[in-house]
């Protein structure tokens, strides 16, 4: 827990936010503090405690069936399935130089993480939040731009619904791995296929040289949409109406 408030109290330093006890508005830091020198956040925080610039955050060409308006600030995008495809939605907007914190995640692998193509410079990690997820996640969406919640994180519903007004109030993307009413958006992964070993059971031999991903939208608003993106040679390519689309990735055998 202290190492988690000692990387918290830097994230929101870096924002220019002190650290908050509940969900409340943010203390300012007197305008001496100093600022990281490596901190940029990719959207300015106005002193009013809300973003002005509402662009919604950018995904992948693969995504764009299952998220045609990207990463809608303000709102909570639901990823069901496997870490890989959550992470997925991310790297885009970490490549245009957003701020991404990652809370109730302990078992994730920040080297597949690099991977994926995900700056780890701008991530704040905290994998156990001690029971205080709901405070933590409301002081980190003051500074940073997605707040990625996993599968470890227990909110209740009251909280989730206090997190998402925040969410609005603050121009932030929540993105979870858990179910959230009055998500934007809900993806569900449908499975994968691997390609490259030869033979059946245990006498495969080989290297996993291809894996393909399906992700499927199944909220009101996009419902039956689905998208396919293919694992080859390190990288994550879409279809073939997306011959520039790629996403790093790294494959174990």
């Amino acid at each position: 827990m202290a190492h988690a408030k000692s990387i918290l109290a830097l994230a929101e330093r870096g924002s220019g936010v002190r650290a908050v006890s509940s969900i409340s508005a943010p203390v300012r830091e007197a305008p001496d503090s100093p600022e990281p020198s490596n901190f940029r956040r990719s959207t300015a925080v106005p002193a009013a405690g809300h973003r002005e610039d509402r662009v919604a955050l950018g995904v992948l060409e693969p995504l764009w069936e299952v998220l045609p308006q990207g990463l809608v600030r303000g709102g909570v995008t639901v990823v069901h399935g496997s870490t890989f495809t959550a992470l997925s939605t991310l790297v885009k907007a970490s490549e245009d130089g957003a701020w991404i914190a990652v809370v109730g995640a302990p078992e994730l692998n920040y080297a597949a993480v690099h991977d994926v193509g995900i700056s780890l410079e701008r991530v704040v990690a905290i994998p156990d939040a001690d029971g205080r997820e709901a405070q933590v996640i409301a002081a980190l969406l003051d500074g940073v731009d997605i707040v990625f919640v996993g599968g470890r994180c227990g909110l209740t519903d009251g909280e989730k619904r206090t997190l998402l007004a925040r969410a609005r109030e603050r121009g932030a993307v929540i993105v979870s791995q858990q179910e959230w009413r009055g998500a934007r958006a809900v993806l569900s992964g449908e499975g994968a296929s691997w390609v490259g070993l030869a033979g059946i059971g245990m006498e495969g031999l080989g290297r996993l040289r291809e894996r393909t991903y399906t992700l499927r939208r199944r909220d009101p608003a996009g419902g039956g949409r689905r998208c396919e993106f293919t694992g080859k040679d390190g990288l994550v390519h879409g279809p073939v109406n997306y011959p520039r689309a790629h996403l790093r990735v790294a494959h174990s055998a």
